[in-house]
């Protein structure tokens, strides 16, 4: 059995990165399945992390086989990093952390909210008093957080798996942001497993409902106005995700994965980096289509606040821009989504300086670009050049 044949990234040559990308995977996969009596027919990596030089971590879509059943799963294999919990094994000089889906070392509540028996009694505490008909993981990064939808009845809600460090902020990020914008409310949270169960918003993602043919006439207005009523950030305020500051990791990946365009990418770093930064008020830090909920009235909410706290407004609009942007590029009906973006634009560049806007859409379409490695498509290498060309289209002249 071989994994499924990608390239690897050039500059890697015989690292363990390089090993975890190709064959060198199969005795390890094998030797963790045998462990209970299951047989390896295939596997392929499905998620990929990895800060140069040597911090790694491959989740790979796998199917095995026990007594003649079929199975699928998804294990972990991870380098670079200390930590505790999964199984630990020794490779050469190198040490990997394994484990299995759902038990994902750094996500302590996911094994309880994708398992109908331990998941009703923990949402029975909020209310959620009848039997659970679905649960549906409506994603998953891995050490970093899960969200799967719960289906009763006649109820629904969101359930938030995240390191147990984390929960108290993003309760926070719930509480805080409430009286500004249109965000579910937290019906509860724990920090021991690191859960935070969400109402469910009514509605659609205006991403979908755009691609779909829009509503009659396009008006970003309401959005704007949306992030215009966030308020100032204390001096104890959670930090945004800072798209800029990001620049310079996805410029090393790139580096490493296709050196051929590693000046393209430090461009966009180097630019981002000398941009002025400001961190005086609250911004939803990571604010496009998809985290807008809408229906037959107009917006219904806006979901997603875990990347919420202090930060730029600009980022915000950059994003905003990029992600229409980038959407527009891979839709059927492009043309109320590119509209949306135009509009966001045109109100960016009348409050800011048209170029400083331009770099940081550039800045944000850099880490859009380094997504086809990330979740490791076939034709990733292609994948990558397209993207990191449409990022450089945006840096001024």
């Amino acid at each position: 059995m071989a994994l499924r044949a990608v390239d690897e990234p050039a500059a890697t040559g015989g690292s363990l990165v390089a090993e975890l990308l190709g064959d060198g995977a199969v005795d390890v996969l094998s030797s963790l399945l045998a462990e209970d009596g299951r047989t390896l027919i295939s596997a392929r990596p499905w998620q990929v992390r990895y800060r140069p030089p040597d911090a790694v971590r491959v989740v790979y879509h796998v199917d095995c086989e026990r007594d003649g059943r079929a199975a699928t799963t998804f294990l972990a294999l991870e380098a670079g990093r200390r930590y505790k919990g999964g199984v630990i094994l020794q490779r050469g000089f190198d040490q990997l952390v394994a484990w299995e889906y759902p038990n994902d070392p750094r996500l302590p509540g996911l094994a309880s909210i994708v398992e109908r028996e331990k998941l009703a009694p923990i949402i029975a505490q909020v209310g959620f008093d009848q039997e659970i008909v679905s649960i549906r993981v409506r994603s998953y990064r891995a050490s970093k957080r899960a969200v799967a939808e719960v289906t009763g009845t006649t109820k629904r809600v969101f359930v938030k798996a995240v390191r147990p460090s984390a929960a108290e902020e993003l309760q926070r990020r719930h509480v805080e942001l409430t009286p500004y914008l249109p965000v579910p409310h937290s019906l509860g949270w724990s920090e021991e497993l690191g859960i935070v169960i969400l109402e469910a918003l009514p509605g659609r993602t205006l991403r979908d409902a755009l691609a779909d043919g829009g509503p009659a006439g396009v008006d970003v207005r309401p959005l704007i106005a949306a992030l215009d009523r966030l308020p100032p950030a204390s001096s104890d305020a959670p930090s945004a995700h800072d798209p800029l500051a990001a620049t310079s990791s996805y410029a090393r990946l790139v580096a490493n994965a296709t050196p051929e365009l590693a000046h393209l990418a430090g461009e966009i770093a180097e630019r981002s980096q000398r941009l002025d930064r400001t961190a005086d008020r609250w911004v939803h830090g990571d604010f496009h289509l998809a985290q807008v909920m809408v229906g037959a009235e107009g917006m219904t909410g806006i979901v997603d606040v875990d990347r919420a706290g202090a930060g730029d407004p600009r980022d915000d609009l950059a994003t905003l821009i990029a992600h229409a942007h980038s959407t527009a590029l891979g839709v059927t009906n492009p043309a109320p989504v590119a509209e949306l973006g135009q509009q966001a634009l045109a109100v960016a560049e009348d409050r800011y300086d048209r170029d400083d806007i331009r770099t940081r859409v550039a800045a944000v379409m850099l880490g859009f670009a380094v997504g086809p490695f990330s979740s490791y498509a076939e034709d990733w290498r292609s994948d990558l050049k397209i993207k990191l060309a449409a990022a450089c289209e945006w840096l001024p002249a």
